[in-house]
């Protein structure tokens, strides 16, 4: 009985060690340069394929974020902006502050910000959604985020950092998480 339990308490301390170990690499992976770099031009592609998917469904939902702005001035907070593949669904006139925790996709989101001349790219920033240090409080009119909730650490530090920027006349209207069902 004793080696059965020996043995069993070996196995698990193999599988935890292992499991540990694992995840050390997946981060070592993922926070390297040259997946950031590769991240970017895949999401780059990516982006462009989902978009003519989900075009109606995204159509949809902005026209509620143009009807939101008319009554509201300022920028809008894009968290997650990637390589803008919102941009061309944002109201004319926008100005917007993108957030991305990758450096990589800067290139890729200004060179796709040319192609969509009714916005306005005002600011880049290279940050995590749970602490946006460079963009003030009470100072943004909305705020968009898509694909990207369920790749954050803490989601409620991004909904406090939400309602931290938020000018306190904007309200958060609502949360949609597409599942693949929906699209």
């Amino acid at each position: 009985m004793w080696l059965e339990i020996g043995i069993f308490g070996s196995l698990v301390a193999l599988v935890l060690a292992l499991v540990l170990s694992v995840r050390r690499v997946r981060d070592g992976i993922i926070s390297s340069t040259i997946y950031k770099k590769g991240f970017a031009i895949h999401m780059n592609i990516f982006s462009r394929i989902h978009n003519k998917a989900i075009e109606n469904h995204k159509k949809e939902l902005f026209s509620k974020l143009s009807l939101m702005l008319n009554n509201i001035e300022g920028d809008i907070l894009e968290i997650g902006a990637g390589t803008g593949a919102n941009f061309k669904f944002f109201p004319p006139g926008s100005s917007v502050i993108a957030l991305d925790p990758n450096p990589h996709m800067e290139w890729y989101l200004k060179s796709n910000c040319a192609k969509f001349p009714h916005i306005y790219l005002k600011q880049c920033v290279t940050g995590f959604a749970e602490e946006i240090k460079e963009v003030q409080e009470n100072s943004v009119a909305a705020v968009v985020c898509t694909l990207t909730l369920c790749s954050v650490s803490d989601i409620a530090k991004v909904l406090q950092e939400v309602k931290r920027v938020l000018k306190p006349v904007s309200h958060l209207t609502k949360i949609v998480s597409l599942k693949r069902s929906d699209v």
